[in-house]
Parts: structure tokens; C-alpha cells; sequence
């Protein structure tokens, strides 16, 4: 059995991001009082639009941040985020590959891994940035890396923003 685990300056930082949405969402209900109490003006509509462009930012950051458990010898990968606190269990027979690729950062860049469905869709993102043992997690999961696919400009922020692609 293979646990992620992560670099410590990601777990701060997550806490960090926990906080912050929090304040963010304060902010959100004051605002809507406000709009409640004095009616709708410029200045609230686009508090409105500037804090939800935010909020949705924060939740595609965090997304990506959960605890992997990979099950060797029942071939499953199981993870825990904020978007599914009891954990969801997936079986790695269910996945005909694995695509491996690079995402850039302001200071540097790190490795992802896609797990690839039976409909050539990617579904499972393995962010290599928030975990230590990365290459132990890809090694783990025991599935065939899928190398030459169509890979351009446009569907690299597909799958970066949505974590979906199709995998020719």
C-alpha cells in the first residue's frame, strides 16, 4: 500500500488557502446584505464578479490537493479532498493508461499524471507538486504510460483547468 505524502510547505499553504476562502466567503455575505439593505450599484456587482472569479480560482487550486492511498494488491486508488471528505474508491481496472506531463509554474515546473478511462478521457489528476513521493505514486498505480497522443497549446489548459482531455 502506497500513502502520499506531502511536502510540508503545501500543507501550510493549503491552511492558508482554507483561510482565505473562508474570508472570502465572509466577504461574500456582506456584500449580498448590502446589495439586500441598499439595492444593486456598480460597486457590488463588481465586488460580486471580482470575488467570484476568486472563489473559483481558490477551488480549481484546491482541487488538486488530496491524500492518495494506492492499493497494490486489490488494484484500487482511493483519495480524500475537500470535494469528497469520505474519500472516493476507484478501481485501476476500470483505466487503460496513464499520461504523464509537465505544468509550469511561476518558479518552476512539476510533473502531473492523468489516469485515462476506457473512453480515452482523462479523469484522475496526480498533482506531482504537492507530494514528495510522486514518482512512488505513479510506480504504484501499475498502469501503462500512454506516450504519443495529441498534445497541443490549447487542450494543455483544457487540462489544466478542467482535468479532461481526449486521448487519441
Amino acid at each position: 500500500m502506497t500513502k502520499s505524502k506531502f511536502k510540508i510547505r503545501y500543507i501550510l499553504w493549503f491552511l492558508l488557502m482554507i483561510i482565505c476562502t473562508i474570508g472570502i466567503l465572509l466577504v461574500f455575505n456582506r456584500v449580498i446584505e448590502k446589495i439586500k439593505i441598499e439595492g444593486l450599484s456598480l460597486f457590488s456587482s463588481s465586488m460580486m464578479v471580482f470575488l467570484s472569479i476568486i472563489l473559483l480560482i481558490t477551488f480549481i487550486a484546491l482541487k488538486d490537493f488530496k491524500y492518495l492511498i494506492i492499493d497494490k494488491e486489490e488494484k484500487t486508488l482511493k483519495w480524500f479532498s475537500l470535494i469528497k471528505p469520505f474519500g472516493k474508491t476507484v478501481v485501476l481496472k476500470n483505466y487503460i493508461g496513464i499520461i504523464k506531463s509537465i505544468e509550469y509554474t511561476q518558479g518552476t515546473e512539476f510533473k502531473t499524471a492523468h489516469l485515462v478511462d476506457k473512453k480515452n478521457m482523462t479523469s484522475i489528476k496526480i498533482n506531482g507538486l504537492f507530494y514528495s513521493n510522486f514518482n512512488e505514486l505513479f510506480n504504484s498505480l501499475k498502469l501503462k504510460e500512454i506516450k504519443n497522443y495529441d498534445f497541443g497549446f490549447w487542450k494543455y489548459l483544457q487540462l489544466i483547468f478542467s482535468g479532461r482531455m481526449r486521448v487519441k
